[in-house]
């Protein structure tokens, strides 16, 4: 039997024509190829990328075997407990161009996303060769948690290392991945993964979608799925298989043109862009991105990110007190999935209990 995420991605996307070489002429082209010699038909094996799980936590010392690794993970873990963000730079391959603001930036993704205290661990450590020291796509990592993780360009020995942060009510994951050179060690890469919302994981939300979806509350299964899409969003340094299937289960439901386009109608405006879930600390809402033609006014954008925070909850995609909103906005040709430095408004679901415009 088919599963949820199965049927309402068949439902809802059109079967696509495959080209396929026919095997006559594949039979063809092995037929009129010229023989090889054995020696020529025998390459010596390539050598291929090796990923050995070396630590798994949380609360494993890696001094034993890795002490470099260690002694940079203790400092990155120090810089953040010790509130010493501006340490986190200087961790960091200079190849990786890491501003110096660095770690303001990861204090305030943190902050917005988990309430304090914060706990942190080294929960997994991969070691990674990679023998032409090229990006390579690891599908047999062991206990990846189903990710494919993704080896960074130009470190022959290099070491993921999944941190996992506890806050007060969330979890989340730090991806960090680690290379020696020069006889020390550097962070190359990293990215903050939230794993939990409203303490409950991606599968969680698949299940919500789909009592939704068999409740005929259709909308709502959408942005259930696409909540567990971005909880599932390892972008650089990992790919989660099942996130694509999330994915193509949430269009399937409805299209992101046809919301935006639902919202711009019941408007009378043509310039909402983009339309998604919002994770915040204070529970799930919507984001929205809206074209402006010309910088203007705080209070002009102000009044009218609420205009749409009334006319989402007359439609039954916010519900006042329970969900908030964030208008972000762009100029005319900016990538509307992309945030802009242009800001926006954030209003949390207390701030929508009474307002109405």
């Amino acid at each position: 039997m088919l599963t949820f995420l199965e049927k309402v991605r068949v439902a809802g996307v059109a079967r696509r024509n495959k080209s396929f070489m026919p095997l006559c002429g594949l039979l063809g082209l092995l037929l009129t190829s010229p023989s090889l010699s054995a020696k020529e038909a025998t390459p010596p094996p390539p050598r291929l990328p090796q990923c050995e799980l070396i630590s798994k936590g949380p609360g494993v010392a890696l001094q034993t075997q890795e002490i470099r690794l260690h002694n940079l993970l203790n400092e990155f873990l120090e810089s953040i407990r010790d509130d010493r963000w501006e340490k986190i730079q200087g961790l960091f391959h200079p190849r990786a161009k890491r501003t110096k603001d660095l770690g303001e930036k990861i204090q305030a993704i943190l902050k917005n996303r988990y309430n304090t205290p914060w706990q942190f661990s080294v929960f997994r450590v991969w070691r990674i060769t990679i023998p032409n020291a090229r990006k390579a796509i690891l599908d047999s990592c062991p206990e990846s948690g189903g990710a494919t993780l993704i080896a960074q360009n130009g470190y022959e020995t290099q070491y993921a290392v999944w941190l996992q942060i506890m806050g007060q009510n969330e979890l989340g994951r730090i991806m960090l991945s680690v290379a020696p050179d020069k006889g020390r060690m550097y962070a190359t890469a990293l990215r903050l993964q939230q794993w939990t919302q409203q303490g409950e994981d991606a599968e969680v939300w698949v299940q919500r979608a789909e009592e939704r979806f068999k409740a005929n509350q259709k909308i709502p299964a959408y942005f259930a799925l696409d909540v567990a899409q971005k909880l599932l969003a390892g972008e650089d340094l990992l790919i989660y298989p099942r996130q694509r299937q999330i994915i193509d289960a949430r269009n399937g439901i409805v299209s992101q043109a046809e919301l935006v386009k639902t919202l711009n109608d019941t408007l009378k405006v043509n310039s909402i862009a983009y339309i998604g879930s919002l994770l915040t600390k204070e529970g799930t809402g919507i984001l929205i991105r809206e074209v402006v033609e010309k910088q203007e006014v705080t209070s002009v954008l102000q009044e009218r990110c609420l205009t749409r925070a009334e006319a989402l909850i007359k439609l039954g995609w916010l519900v006042r007190g329970k969900t908030g909103l964030r208008c972000n906005y762009i100029f005319p040709g900016m990538d509307p999935e992309q945030d802009s430095p242009l800001g926006g408004f954030y209003f949390a679901p207390e701030d929508l209990t009474n307002t109405k415009k």
